[in-house]
Parts: structure tokens; sequence; C-alpha cells
């Protein structure tokens, strides 16, 4: 048995397909769907893991409100050599929480192709990015075995049709998912496009040859290919696509344009009527980094600006937003308004708390314009995809829409307006790519589908991907 796994920013799935798809429920958690678990990973300061909505209801529960006590460490020296002045040595300072309980990543996708993040430390025990991605691997390969009561070692991991800006980038991310895999206790790690999976999840409703563009637009890159299905479970890629925009893109920009007025960033203070310093509202999108705000020196500048200006509410909510640890609240909100604007016309953001009460009123209208940039990057991507393919929109038999983001309604008015609404197909926005990648494990287990693999001798030797073909296991022996 080989497992097909969609590993999302957001969100993540594990399938089997033995002549059904069967999607795992990884999340009991998640009263809604247990087969969509979020990919994000709480690690205590005593080690413990949790993954999925216990992890965020644990970080809920033990960091809202609490109390910092934080004390600089020095991690080491560093030199800086300049052309004129020669060459310095200067230590490294952090600011280390005394009483931080634990530690939550989200979006551990994104940091795939960036050489410069090498890992962090919990508490004392130093974690590479490929074993923070390990412990959240791991979790879900137990809870999958025990529901099948099997063992297995072999997966198909998806994969965006670009992880990085470069060559370079994307085969540094693609090796760190595969040794994570390896970490998490798998032999054989192939990989699958993710708009390809979602290609095949939809061939398996389809009856008749159809040249078709999928549109996979989730939490953390778009993808677009075009491709020729046979009919028959054959596929032909002619063309892909994509740009490093999506959801978590979106939930930033509201963030930055709509809440950081409500929390005081057009407020002048003082006799010369400064301004807010900028440095506090750009970190506001990145909840990690507001967490890093959570110092001395930035909450005795936000008292101070309090007591001078005539508004004292924004910069107390501003405040209690930091101390209180409410970062990943206020996104959690950010995304609940964004979902709901996909139904509805109109929507309220609400974060609630100590001196934080906060309701902003959000159009759809509103949230297209602060997309807008993004909008029209998207709609040369596809008109690109489709030139490399050398595809007229009018020969497109269908348009495969899956992803979260691909809910949005004006990326549905945009695909409708190209090709047709009678062509754009939805299919489970949450799930396809992960059942689409069960059928691809399968096919790859009946040597039906012959994709590139790893395993740790292949790492060991160099790192280089296997050339051509899965690489051979004691099964294929």
């Amino acid at each position: 048995m080989i497992l097909g796994m969609d590993f999302g920013t957001t969100n993540s799935g594990l399938a089997v397909y033995d002549g059904a798809v069967r999607l795992l429920p990884l999340d009991p958690a998640n009263k809604a769907n247990p087969a969509v678990v979020r990919t994000i990973l709480y690690i205590s300061n005593w080690q413990k893991q949790l993954y999925g909505r216990a992890a965020i209801d644990e970080y809920y529960e033990r960091n809202h409100g609490r109390p910092i006590r934080l004390r600089r460490e020095h991690i080491g020296e560093i030199s800086l050599t300049y052309a004129d002045l020669g060459t310095f040595f200067r230590d490294v300072y952090v600011w280390v929480d005394e009483l931080e309980p634990g530690r939550l990543f989200r979006a551990l996708k994104t940091f795939l192709p960036d050489d410069s993040y090498l890992g962090t430390a919990v508490w004392g025990k130093y974690y590479t990015l490929e074993d923070l991605v390990a412990a959240f691997l791991r979790q879900l390969k137990q809870r999958a075995e025990e529901h099948l009561n099997a063992s297995v070692d072999e997966i198909v991991l998806g994969r965006p049709v670009r992880f990085g800006e470069t060559p370079a980038a994307d085969s540094l991310a693609e090796e760190r998912l595969a040794r994570a895999a390896l970490l998490a206790g798998y032999r054989t790690v192939y990989f699958e496009l993710e708009p390809v999976a979602a290609a095949l999840y939809y061939q398996s409703t389809v009856s008749e040859p159809q040249r078709v563009l999928v549109f996979d637009f989730g939490g953390g890159t778009l993808d677009v290919t075009v491709m020729e299905l046979d009919g028959a479970g054959g596929s032909t890629v002619l063309s892909t696509g994509g740009v490093r925009i999506a959801g978590d893109v979106f939930d930033q920009r509201i963030v930055r344009r709509r809440l950081a007025k409500r929390l005081g960033e057009d407020l002048t203070y003082g006799p010369k009527r400064l301004t807010m310093p900028a440095y506090l509202y750009d970190d506001l999108t990145d909840w990690q980094a507001l967490m890093l705000l959570n110092r001395p020196d930035v909450l005795r500048v936000l008292g101070e600006v309090e007591g001078q200006v005539r508004r004292p509410e924004p910069i107390r909510a501003l405040s209690s937003l930091i101390k209180n640890n409410y970062g990943l609240m206020m996104y959690e909100q950010v995304e609940r308004a964004k979902v709901e604007l996909s139904a509805a016309e109109e929507t309220t953001i609400r974060l609630s708390g100590q001196d934080l009460d906060i309701a902003e009123p959000l159009t759809r209208a509103e949230f297209e314009v602060l997309i807008g940039a993004e909008i029209e990057s998207i709609s040369r991507c596809v008109d690109e995809t489709l030139a490399a393919a050398q595809m007229p929109r009018q020969k497109i038999d269908a348009v495969v829409r899956t992803g979260g983001s691909s809910l949005i309604p004006v990326f549905r008015r945009l695909l409708e307006r190209k090709f047709g609404r009678s062509k754009v197909r939805p299919v489970d926005e949450f799930t396809s790519v992960t059942a689409g990648l069960g059928i691809a494990a399968w096919q790859v287990g009946q040597g039906r589908r012959d994709l590139r693999g790893y395993s740790e001798e292949i790492l060991q030797g160099g790192g280089a991907r296997a050339e051509g073909g899965a690489v051979d296991t004691e099964r294929d022996a």
C-alpha cells in the first residue's frame, strides 16, 4: 500500500485507493471534515507535539493573556567586513521568553525553498526545518496506520509546479520535503504535481477524452496546468505555470489595509504630531513577527504614545493584541471573514479580548479592490500557460477549479469570462488533490505510473533526484 498525501500550506490530507478513493480521517478535532487537517504543529516546552486543530486549541489555551518574562540571550558572534573599514566583530543577542509554554508552527511549506531558514530551537532542543516538517508528517503517518491497521512505508507527496522562484530554490524545497518524509519513517518518497493530481481525480469522474486547464489555488500558491486526458486514465501535461500568490497573501492584505487603521496607524502623537512607527504595522502582516513585538521596549513606546494621542483606544488595542498573543486569533478571524465573502456580499471582521473590541465591515467589492494587483497577475498566468501549450481558449473542454482560494467569486468569474460558465467544473476544493494523489499512489504500486522517487540512499549519494523512473525498492525487486 502506498499513501497519497497533499502537504498543503494551510490544510493537508492523506488518501489511499483500492478501487475507490478513501480519504483518511486524520483530525478528529475537525468536526466538519476530519479528512482535512490544518497544517499546524505545536511543540510544548517539554517537547510534547500536537498537530491540526488540537495544536491551535493548545496554543490558545496556553498563550492568550499569559505573562511574559523576556531576557536577552547571547547566541554567538558575527563578523562584518567592509572594504574601507576592515573587519568588525559583534555579539548577537535574541529575546527569549522564559515563560513561553511552547511554539506554534504554521505554513511550514512556505519555508522549504528558503535557504536562509535552517531551523529553530524550542526550549534548548534544536529543530531543523526538515525536523519540524517530519514531526507533522510522522503524526499523520501514525494516525493513518492506526486507521488502516497496517504499516505504510511509501508515499506519493504532492508538490506545486513551482516551489521557489529559481530552479535551485525549487530543487532545495523538494529535497527538503523528501528528507522530512524519510525522517518521518517513510522508506521511499515519490512526487507528483498537485494540479496533475487534481486532474487525475477529475478524470475518474468522466469517461471521454478532454483537454483541461487545472486551476489549483490554495493557501500558498496558484498552479495552472494544461493537460490532455485520454479518458482511460492516461494524461499528458502540455504546459504548467504558477505564481506565489494565494490565500495567505490575501489575508495579509486585509490586515495591513483595513485593520491597521483600527489599531492606530493613522494617528499622530505628541506636540510635533509624529506619525506612528511603520514597523509596528508592517509586522502585522506576519503573526509570528507580531509575537516578537512583545518586548519591554516596544510596549514602553506604546505606553508613552497612548498618553499623547487624542484617541487612545486604538493604541490600547494594539498593545493588547501584542501583549495577549492575539495575532493568530486575528488571522483566523480574517480568514473566516474572507471565506464568508465567498457566499455573502458583506461580512464583519470581529476581534475581541482584553482592551480589544473591533468590528470592521468588509464588502466583497472592497476585498476585490484590495487584491486588484493579484487578480491581474493571476489572469496573466492563465493566459501565459495557455500560450505555452499553444492551446486557444476555445479548445479547452473543461476548467477544473480546486483549492480553497478558488472559491473566491472574483476568480470564478475570471475563469467563466475566459472560458464560458459551462466549462468551469468545480471539484471538491479541499480534498480533490488528496484524492488524486491517492490514485497516483495506486498507479505507482501497479507499475502504471512512473514517478521520480527519493530514498535514503539517493539523498546520501549527494541529494540528486533519481533520473527517470521510480527508485528501486524491495517491492520492485
